[in-house]
């Protein structure tokens, strides 16, 4: 998920001592191979393979355990000059089912007929070793459907008790240890023993949302190891992660505006056929949710929460505004909430069987590894009521100056002091120039952050006019022969690009 996204269970039960007891010795090398979830019949599956990585536990002692990175490969048609790494968000989106997914469209971009692209899940995700699991699928649903809204003390004391629990499970099923070493500093370490495995001097890095987070900290700490970089749909490192949180609300706010707008003008929108009355319609079909959830299909229901949820998921993608004006349709007509459900599904990683991913658990824990951890209640509640206000589609109206604390709030002191490594020294090798990708509208990463990314780095800024989390490498062939055009030339583009 961008920052929101785009999140059981082999290995659940107290994997406090999941961590494997190898040695840096064993790290370094990829034995490629078949993948083990499949790369389908596609003109590139053969071109396809998969492989693991054993890096530090801790970065900061390379001697000691390590664990185990999944990563995957499509090789370059011809011959292979270089090395593509791909990040495709999140945090806690698997690299690896990211590039099987989009391998047939990646094997089409002009790049990878000298480039090789490799991709790979981040420490704890998806299929690397250990993996974040904090809760069941039986819990995750629990909480999903559990009225977290109330804030009266009563309801915020609950909240917490909630909020501390999921911490708890953390702790106890992941470890308190690891818990502290999943953030992005540790990431970008594990870039760089990636890059030496690869056998590469240097890399080209391609960072979709929190990917561009690691591209850019890969850039500050090793910036003689990078050979060029695309950042899509920027998240700034540097920038004050409250205020980021905000300005996210209002992205996602903008785009609700322009889904509403665009509902209007169909015939039977549940929002009416003004685009001024649409947020108070929609507030009117959601907010009873809060006290009388609807039937969502095989015995689930369908809250305010996971109607914003689905409202949001559908915000990411243009494609999908159409269930979700179905969704708001069916609940309109008293039809319940399956349809606003399979888009939180979406959202939260849960699959058509009932189990989830762990991209919920991961978002978390990098999450709370990165900070900041809010526990001053004023600085909370004030960040609530700048939520409330930013994004009115998502406020249950039922704000009254105090708010719960999160789970970061309660999270294992044990992580504190290691949840982050100072970089090294700094480089006086040059940096490259990035390439910065904006979508004008992208409801989770704001296009002004693109904008003072690229002013800050001297990047060169493609903007994509339109609607959408993020765009390169999707099928717009402005955006992909710029791209392709960049990494096959040293040189770069001459100029910001309009798409």
């Amino acid at each position: 998920m961008g920052p929101l996204l785009t999140a059981v269970m082999v290995g659940l039960l107290l994997c406090a001592g999941c961590v494997s007891t190898e040695h840096a010795a064993d790290t370094g090398a990829i034995e490629w191979g078949v993948c083990a979830q499949g790369v389908g019949t596609g003109p590139s599956a053969a071109r396809v393979e998969c492989g693991t990585l054993a890096v530090p536990l801790d970065p900061a002692k390379p001697q000691g355990r390590t664990i185990t990175l999944a990563v995957a490969r499509l090789r370059a048609s011809e011959r292979s000059d270089s090395t593509v790494v791909v990040n495709p968000g999140g945090p806690g989106a698997s690299g690896v089912d990211y590039l099987l997914g989009a391998a047939d469209r990646l094997a089409a971009q002009r790049f990878t007929t000298h480039s090789d692209v490799v991709t790979f899940d981040p420490r704890g995700v998806g299929a690397s070793a250990p993996t974040v699991r904090c809760r069941t699928a039986t819990e995750l649903d629990a909480e999903r459907e559990a009225d977290s809204g109330d804030r009266s003390p009563q309801g915020i004391a609950a909240a917490e008790a909630t909020n501390r629990g999921i911490a708890r499970k953390c702790s106890t099923r992941t470890g308190d240890e690891f818990l502290g070493l999943v953030g992005t500093s540790q990431v970008v370490d594990d870039v760089d023993r990636l890059r030496a495995a690869l056998g590469r001097s240097r890399i080209d890095f391609i960072g979709f949302s929190y990917g561009s987070k690691i591209a850019l900290e890969y850039e500050q700490r090793y910036p003689d190891r990078l050979f060029r970089m695309v950042i899509d749909g920027a998240v700034d490192p540097a920038a004050n992660p409250v205020d980021t949180s905000v300005a996210q609300a209002r992205s996602f706010q903008e785009v609700f505006d322009a889904f509403a707008r665009d509902c209007t003008r169909m015939p039977g929108c549940a929002l009416g056929a003004d685009p001024a009355g649409a947020l108070v319609q929609y507030q009117r079909l959601v907010r009873p949710l809060s006290q009388r959830p609807v039937p969502a299909g095989a015995g689930r229901t369908l809250d305010f929460q996971s109607a914003v949820d689905g409202t949001s998921m559908a915000l990411y993608r243009t494609d999908l505004w159409p269930t979700l004006r179905s969704g708001l349709a069916d609940l309109a007509a008293g039809r319940g909430g399956e349809t606003l459900m399979s888009l939180a599904d979406l959202l939260e990683g849960r699959g058509p069987g009932g189990t989830y991913d762990n991209s919920a658990d991961a978002y978390l824990a990098i999450g709370c590894a990165d900070g900041p951890r809010i526990t001053d209640r004023a600085a909370n509640d004030d960040l609530d009521r700048r939520l409330r206000a930013a994004a009115p589609y998502s406020d249950d109206g039922r704000g009254t100056g105090p708010a719960p604390l999160d789970p970061c709030a309660f999270w294992p002191p044990e992580s504190v002091a290691t949840a982050r490594l100072e970089p090294g020294a700094a480089s006086s090798a040059p940096t490259p120039t990035p390439l910065i990708v904006a979508v004008t509208h992208d409801p989770a990463t704001p296009y002004a952050v693109g904008e003072e990314i690229a002013r800050r780095t001297h990047g060169t800024l493609i903007t994509v006019d339109g609607y959408g989390h993020t765009a390169a490498l999707q099928g717009n062939r402005c955006v992909d022969e710029a791209v392709g055009d960049y990494l096959l030339n040293l040189d770069g583009l001459n100029g910001p690009l309009a798409c």
